[in-house]
Formats: C-alpha cells, structure tokens, sequence
C-alpha cells in the first residue's frame, strides 16, 4: 500500500522545526481554508498561516520533491510550530482489491464452516477492527461502497500502525472509531522520537472520495501538542469537501 510513505519523513524533520520554529501569535476569530479545489475545507482558529507549498514541504518533510508535491495538497502551521497536512492519492487499485477479497471470503464463508473462516481471518489479520469489519460484511453480505472504503482505511492504518512500531519511542495513545464527512472511519492519536530529545506527537484521520484517500494530519512537539490535543480533534471531525462548500455558497 502507498499509505503515507512520506509520513516518516514528517517525524524526521519535526525535530529540527521545533528547534527553529518561532510561535505564532494568535490572531483570533475563525477561519477556513481549502486544501484545494478537490479537496477538503479545514475550519480553523486564526493562528494557522497556510504556507507556500514548497516552503511548507521543505518544513515539513525535509524536501519539496516532486513525490511530495504530487501527494501533499497543503502544509498548514500553527501556534508553536505545529503543522497541518493534507496528503490524497489514488487507492482505486486497493478498493477493487479489497471488493474481490470479500467476494472471494463470502464464497468461502458458504463453504467452510464457520469457525474455521474465523481461525483463518484472525491467522491473516492482526488488527481487531479490521477482522471484525471482514467478518461482518461477510456474514452481512455486505459489498456497498462504504463498507468496502471503510475497510481500505482499516488496513491502511493497520499496515501504517505497523510501520511506527519500529520506531523509538513509539506509541498509540488512541484509535478510535469516528464519523467524518459522513464516513466511518478512525482517529489515530500516536507519538514517536522524532529525535534523541524530541517526542513528536500525532493526530490524524482518513477519508476516500471519488476513490482517493486524503489523510489529514496535524503534529508537533508532544508537550505543546497535548495542551491543544481535543482542538485539534475537532478539525478532524468538522472537515468539509471543497466542492459541497462552494456549491452551499452559490445557491
């Protein structure tokens, strides 16, 4: 899976940025801000400055290399060098995957008895939310759109949950299950060192639309971050799409 590959890199640069990052001061009021014309609308106090986005990859990613400026749709700070990402990418190719291995579990479901579907989901998956979510579309026959999104975002986080355990320091301080823009989905709340004397600290989300996934992430240094931690979950909950926002403003 592509999922957040430049993310690491985040953890990496966060280091440096908060040795060097000036705070800014708060400029009051509320504001928002599209992360591009196909993207999502963020609602905000009036202390995130959107940056330039080479600037605001060079800030936050170490580069502004032509990876990133394909992924990342924005780079926001905030307050004490908090930053704000919007990454988006193409999952169709995971979607029609994750479509066909239901399909093919549900043959097998008719099949084989039941705890023996069980014993082998749970030898393949080790996330409970994501087996659980197999195991109910399953047993539902339940193949819609959402559910099927739903799961690429399970396993999305399952595969990147992955990936930070090998990390220093590492920890999950939260995955909880949330509706965004209308979606199921989660919340992951995570830190790990992002240097020998930074602990970074992470909130974020994902959600698919037209069948890409944009993950939103907001992150910083773990002692400024935890004094702001449920403003920052309530840009995740309040997003909006770009294009239902200006189409609400037209009419």
């Amino acid at each position: 899976m592509q999922r957040k590959w430049t993310a690491i890199l985040k953890g990496l640069a966060v280091g440096l940025l908060i040795l060097l990052a000036l705070s800014l001061a708060a400029c009051g009021g509320e504001q928002t801000i599209a992360s591009a014309e196909d993207g999502v609308v963020l609602t905000l106090d009036g202390s995130w400055e959107q940056l330039e986005l080479e600037d605001g990859l060079t800030k936050a990613y170490g580069s502004d290399g032509e990876n990133y400026q394909d992924i990342v749709q924005c780079v926001l700070e905030g307050k004490n060098g908090m930053l704000l990402t919007v990454e988006k990418y193409d999952v169709q190719e995971y979607l029609e995957a994750q479509g066909n291995y239901l399909t093919w579990l549900r043959r097998q479901y008719e099949l084989l008895p039941a705890d023996e579907l069980e014993n082998w989901l749970i030898d393949q998956n080790s996330d409970n939310a994501l087996l659980s979510a197999y195991k109910e579309a399953v047993v539902n026959n339940d193949f819609s759109d959402e559910t099927i999104a739903y799961i690429e975002i399970l396993n999305e986080n399952s595969e990147w949950l992955s990936q930070l355990a090998n990390l220093e320091q590492y920890s999950l301080l939260a995955q909880e299950e949330a509706e965004i823009l209308g979606q199921k989905t989660q919340i992951l709340h995570y830190q790990y060192a992002a240097s020998a004397d930074t602990l970074a600290e992470f909130m974020e989300c994902s959600v698919i639309k037209d069948k890409a996934i944009y993950t939103i992430s907001i992150w910083g240094d773990s002692e400024e971050f935890g004094k702001k931690a449920d403003e920052y979950r309530n840009i995740l909950t309040s997003l909006a799409w770009a294009g239902a926002v200006n189409e609400t403003k037209s009419n």
